[in-house]
């Protein structure tokens, strides 16, 4: 008898990590759902949807900078709470592709995208990448091959056109700083031509507030 309880305790004790790996998955394919779920209310990625209606938005962001770039983005419109959050990083040459839908009601009330920056020690609020009012928000419409934003490696930021040129939007923050480990000192603010896109911020109102 002693060898048979022994026997028993000892397969009990081997399959509990078989049902800790088990119920472990499992958190993982919930929080899985519950990301696409999230990305559904605000800017949903695109490789787990199915394909959006015509009638949808498209916002393609690339970056161009040597690093990657952090944006926190939301959308809202005027005189409502509904707010939803968005973080995301773009990598060096990498294009993100992010659909909504609109209301017809949030089209006449006005609906904006505005992001939080962050690159290297460098931080910007109420970057808008796309605003309802705006004459050409049309075109950002999938049927019409959506709009396609680019942060070149300048720190610039440019609306692309249907023909491939560039409109500037504005800059970005781009202080030239020295490091040691994770802290930056000595730094300047590199020589920009075109206004800030957005307001330039502080890293504890970037952390406070994205």
């Amino acid at each position: 008898m002693a060898t048979m309880s022994s026997s028993s305790s000892s397969s009990s004790s081997s399959s509990r990590p078989h049902v800790l790996l088990l119920f472990f998955f499992l958190l993982h394919l919930a929080a899985v759902g519950a990301d696409e779920h999230f990305d559904n209310l605000l800017l949903g990625a695109a490789q787990r949807l199915p394909p959006p209606p015509p009638d949808s938005f498209l916002l393609v962001l690339m970056s161009h900078m040597p690093q990657d770039v952090s944006l926190s983005c939301k959308t809202w419109t005027p005189g409502s709470s509904d707010d939803y959050f968005q973080s995301f990083s773009l990598q060096t040459n990498e294009a993100r592709r992010k659909y909504f839908r609109l209301s017809d009601k949030a089209l006449s009330h006005g609906y904006a995208v505005s992001c939080y920056y962050a690159y290297r020690g460098n931080f910007a609020a109420d970057v808008v990448i796309f605003n309802s009012l705006r004459p050409d928000a049309d075109q950002c419409r999938v049927k019409n091959d959506g709009c396609r934003i680019l942060i070149d490696a300048d720190s610039v930021m440019y609306n692309i056109t249907r023909s491939g040129g560039k409109q500037v939007v504005g800059d970005l923050p781009a202080k030239q700083c020295k490091w040691f480990l994770f802290f930056a000192y000595d730094c300047r603010q590199k020589p920009h031509s075109h206004p800030f896109v957005g307001r330039v911020i502080s890293r504890w109102q970037w952390w406070t507030s994205s």
